[in-house]
């Protein structure tokens, strides 16, 4: 996913336009579109359906909105791009919830003998989260270490300017 814009608690910020082109260009098959921010997980499929519905999200992340607001407080270009790991059809399961914010695999153990029908969707998750891991390797492969190397110097402010494109 590359973003269009990023939705933050203080409105909408938009992404440079040559750097998702530059993106885009060597991620083939991204979507674009909004990326909503939240500063806890969207964790049931309603919940991701309402923000879809009410503001067009294609996805939600608890981080692209703080970079979003970093960018715009000091006048740099915004570009993101995100891999999706839950499907918005598809509520997370508590369990996984419960590692967030103590870290770690006790939380979850913990939810998990609780209620052991989780573990199906726990596991399901899982073998998300390794397709997404494996996804988001594959797009830092193809954007490689040298991406703002080849984007136009008029997209950058001259204080952010690599000294290599330096006059």
């Amino acid at each position: 996913m590359v973003a269009t814009r990023v939705l933050t608690p203080d409105g909408v910020v938009a992404a440079d336009p040559d750097w998702s082109r530059a993106l885009l260009s060597r991620l083939p098959g991204a979507r674009t579109g909004l990326i909503a921010g939240a500063d806890a997980p969207l964790a049931t499929a309603a919940a991701k359906a309402a923000l879809w519905r009410d503001a067009g999200a294609m996805c939600v992340d608890m981080e692209t909105h703080a970079a979003a607001l970093a960018a715009r407080r000091h006048g740099l270009p915004l570009a993101a791009c995100r891999v999706v790991l839950d499907p918005a059809r598809r509520s997370v399961p508590a369990a996984a919830l419960a590692g967030l914010d103590a870290g770690g695999v006790w939380p979850v153990l913990r939810v998990l003998a609780g209620a052991p029908g989780q573990i199906a969707t726990v596991c399901v998750l899982a073998a998300e989260a390794w397709v997404a891991r494996r996804a988001l390797s594959r797009a830092r492969a193809r954007l490689g270490p040298a991406l703002g190397r080849y984007l136009p110097p008029s997209s950058l402010p001259p204080s952010s300017l690599p000294p290599w494109s330096l006059p």
